[in-house]
């Protein structure tokens, strides 16, 4: 029905282990501070800069490149764990669409099925307070994507 167009299953996961761990081991470096008496009040300064847990783009980015040698978990393994995981989620999930297709009599280019892993790069809650919260970002979405055609002309090839 739709012959330019890709089914892109994307998995995402919660960013709590991310953020924990995170948290705990740029403490335990000296890199992170934070100020407060209680979760509802705490602050946080990256090596003296304000930082928002919930810009999760920003937090990312300083898990991929900083290096916090501690005794307890590693936030760029669990970081990459949770890429895995939502990659396995998602593929999972294509597989069973596969199938379910098949047994109906449908027929599926499955080329045109492709699944993504984003990881806790796109919470819906970027900092969860509870179970509920953290749940609404383990999720699979389906987004249907055109594909445009490659439209060249003859200067394309005077190189």
């Amino acid at each position: 029905k739709y012959p330019r167009a890709v089914l892109v299953i994307r998995g995402h996961a919660d960013p709590t282990a991310v953020l924990r761990d995170f948290v705990n081991a740029a403490i335990a470096s000296g890199a992170l501070k934070r100020t407060g008496t209680s979760p509802a009040d705490y602050q946080y300064f990256y090596n003296g800069e304000a930082l928002d847990l919930s810009k999760t783009p920003k937090v990312v980015s300083l898990v991929e490149s900083g290096t916090f040698k501690t005794g307890g978990s590693n936030p760029r393994e669990t970081l990459r764990e949770a890429r895995n995981l939502t990659r396995d989620r998602a593929q999972a999930v294509r597989a069973s669409f596969l199938t379910y297709a098949s047994k109906k009599g449908k027929k599926v280019d499955e080329s045109q099925i492709t699944f993504d892993g984003v990881g806790v790069a796109e919470p819906v809650v970027a900092r969860p307070r509870n179970d509920g919260e953290a749940a609404a970002n383990r999720r699979v979405e389906f987004a249907l994507t055109r594909v445009t055609g490659e439209a060249s002309t003859q200067t394309d090839f005077d190189f």
